[in-house]
């Protein structure tokens, strides 16, 4: 058997990377590939940690760090208890799951002595640098990455390219690994629908404007709640659906309720049951400033959804031609003015959604993965 310890900052929500993970494993034959967990904040898997899927899977909380804006003591401490356990447990691959360069830098630097496959896997980038001496930090990151891992994951060419460097793509040890999910769960389900909107209440001429992630401010869910707003002044007869939680959640509750609203808006925090909603939707909106590669633009546009987009979306979530892209200069009248045009344009849910590429289909891209491990330990 292939033991993988996965490696993640972690913390208090259940966000894109802990969700491609428990896609990835509950696909996998248990039996050939074995996944730990360990987290530099707190156990961000606590959801999933009693189901099935996790029985035999160890999750350890370092408590070390807080996130990106740490103290040298607080990464020492990272350091020295990520290089005492990985000393202690023996694994044919650590995998280090973040975007985040410093975390990558400073995981690796403890584990490199390991004698075990290091990846390095980017999910998207936070924290570009801003100035000349963090741009020199991120330099010397990046050639320390390069340098001292033995494979290269990235969930697009995209992130790949921006946190490894633009020859990343033509290296013999990249692999792009889709954030690809259950394709079948997704279409759209006309039944499923009217079920879930009887079971609210919601007409079927009320518009649903739906959302999924992580309540951060590089998703800039500040900015969806003001083009909500202004969808709402050309027709008062829509919802604002989102789904999941995070640190920005008291922030946007506030935003919402200064707009007076909160009777049209529905925060769902986090929910295992994300399909189901989508069916009830209809328009998906993703302003975010940057993305590795959107799992909820992809799932939205399996559902069916016209999906509206922020220019940090890359094009590689395009999968139906449902697919919207709105620059991010553009006021919240004009984001409002495109999603409703569009919207009205079209002739309710098409059969697109059954046109997708293998490419994000979980059941194959597991397999992928799991013959990778196999075949290179």
């Amino acid at each position: 058997m292939v033991k993988v310890l996965h490696v993640l900052p972690g913390g208090k929500y259940f966000g894109g990377t802990e969700r491609y993970l428990y896609n990835y494993y509950k696909y996998m034959d248990r039996n050939h590939v074995h996944f730990d967990f360990l987290f530099g904040i707190a156990n961000s898997m606590s959801i999933v940690e009693k189901d099935e899927v996790m029985k035999d899977s160890d999750f350890i909380e370092l408590g070390a760090i807080k996130g990106e804006d740490n103290t040298f003591a607080e990464w020492y401490k990272y350091f020295v208890e990520l290089k005492k356990y990985v000393k202690n447990y023996s694994y044919d691959y650590i995998e280090i799951q973040t975007a985040s360069i410093l975390v990558l830098t400073i995981s690796i630097m403890a584990v490199k002595n390991s004698k075990t496959n290091i990846i390095a896997h980017a999910h998207s980038i936070i924290n570009k640098p801003k100035n000349i001496k963090q741009k020199i930090i991120f330099c010397l990151c990046r050639n320390y990455l390069n340098w001292n891992c033995n494979y290269i994951f990235s969930c697009s060419d995209l992130a790949a390219t921006e946190l490894f460097g633009k020859n990343t793509l033509k290296k013999h040890n990249y692999f792009k690994i889709p954030n690809a999910i259950n394709m079948e769960a997704f279409l759209y389900d006309p039944k499923e629908r009217r079920e879930i909107r009887d079971k609210y209440g919601i007409s079927e001429d009320t518009i649903v404007v739906g959302h999924v992630a992580r309540l951060s401010l590089e998703k800039n869910q500040e900015f969806l709640v003001k083009v909500f707003g202004k969808i709402y002044e050309s027709n008062s007869k829509v919802l604002l659906w989102i789904i999941g939680d995070g640190d920005m959640r008291e922030h946007l509750i506030k935003a919402v309720n200064e707009l007076n609203l909160s009777n049209n808006v529905v925060f769902w925090g986090e929910r295992s049951d994300i399909s189901s909603y989508l069916q009830a939707m209809d328009i998906f909106v993703v302003p975010s400033f940057n993305e590795g590669l959107c799992i909820s633009a992809i799932e939205s546009q399996i559902a069916g959804l016209p999906t509206f987009v922020s220019d940090g979306v890359p094009d590689e979530c395009n999968i139906t031609g449902s697919f919207y892209k709105i620059a991010l200069e553009k006021s919240e009248d004009e984001w409002a003015s495109i999603i409703l045009d569009k919207y009205h344009s079209l002739n309710g849910r098409t059969e697109k959604e059954r046109m997708v590429t293998s490419d994000y289909d979980i059941k194959k891209s597991s397999a992928d993965l799991e013959r990778f491990y196999l075949e290179h330990v």
